[in-house]
């Protein structure tokens, strides 16, 4: 299995199990500026998990702690994920495009990112990437209203660090 297939599978797997705090039938229907708007109200428990279960791991903090803190890493990147994709969904529909060459670009960058080993979990890199989702999930509500063409891109971008915060949760964690 190649590595694309293996983030491609990832990432199908993640927007699988990605909660949301809207039901199934409200987030079909969605606005994709309040999809979102969604996916940015999980990022400070994003940004918290992924400190303690991916950055810290291997230091003296207990093993339970630090897998919870995982699990929960896992959950919220799950969740971005999911959002993230709703809204390049709708907007596609919305807007008349296909969304699936978006969705290429994110395989693309994350197999990209992980090769070059940029946002390496236990060096910093998930902390860098629950920023640089914050920061596209902001520039995609900005695109949206001012740079239309630029809302896919953003939204891809922020995929892209989500899925790696995915890969990095599914990670074996150091002893």
């Amino acid at each position: 299995m190649t590595t694309l297939h293996r983030l491609r599978t990832a990432r199908t797997r993640a927007i699988a199990v990605g909660g949301c705090s809207l039901n199934p039938d409200e987030e079909r229907v969605a606005h994709p500026v309040d999809l979102v708007a969604a996916a940015i109200g999980g990022l400070a428990d994003l940004t918290g998990s992924a400190l303690i279960g991916l950055d810290l791991a291997g230091s003296s903090l207990p093993g339970s702690a630090i897998e919870s803190a995982r699990r929960q890493a896992r959950a919220e990147a799950c969740r971005a994920l999911r959002l993230c994709q709703r809204a390049l969904e709708a907007d596609a529909r919305n807007g008349g495009y296909d969304w699936r060459p978006w969705v290429d670009a994110t395989i693309q960058d994350t197999a990209l990112h992980l090769e070059r080993r940029f946002g390496a979990p236990r060096s910093g890199g998930s902390l860098k990437n629950a920023d640089g989702l914050a920061r596209s999930l902001g520039e995609a509500t900005r695109a949206f209203a001012y740079d239309r063409m630029a809302f896919p891109e953003a939204l891809s971008l922020a995929q892209t660090h989500a899925l790696i915060l995915v890969v990095a949760a599914e990670a074996p964690s150091p002893s």
